[in-house]
């Protein structure tokens, strides 16, 4: 299965890269999804600190290489619903309920799930995969 992370509230954790990283292992596709820009320059506040723009995706990226994640999809400020589909995503792991997890599963074939801290988000993509996840 193809499953996308949100950085931004959710991948940064290290139990969430823990659990991206035993997904890989078990065969899934896992890649990143995020509302940033691909181009840090692009922010409003970008011209006035060059210095922080350019290593705004410095922790994602570094993750990202980290975790063993190969794609890293930015959707440049546009809702993750208009790309989950388009880049054939099945499960969506998300800290954002109201503007991308509810719209996500009212909108797409993919299931989305919400990631909290203490949630039960690894045991719902456990149930989504199937009972041994490894049907990568």
């Amino acid at each position: 299965m193809k499953i996308s992370f949100d950085f931004d509230g959710t991948l940064e954790f290290r139990e969430v890269q823990d659990f991206a990283k035993e997904l890989i292992d078990r065969g899934h596709d896992v890649c990143i999804l995020t509302t940033r820009y691909s181009d840090p320059m692009s922010y409003k506040w970008a011209k006035s600190n060059p210095e922080h723009a350019e290593a705004l995706h410095n922790e994602l990226y570094e993750a990202a290489k980290h975790i063993g994640i190969k794609e890293i999809n930015f959707t440049e400020y546009q809702w993750k619903t208009t790309k989950i589909d388009e880049l054939g995503i099945d499960i969506h792991l998300d800290d954002n309920w109201h503007n991308e997890v509810a719209v996500i599963n009212n909108s797409n074939k993919a299931k989305a799930v919400w990631y909290a801290p203490r949630g039960k988000w690894k045991e719902q993509i456990f149930e989504i995969i199937g009972r041994d996840g490894q049907d990568g």
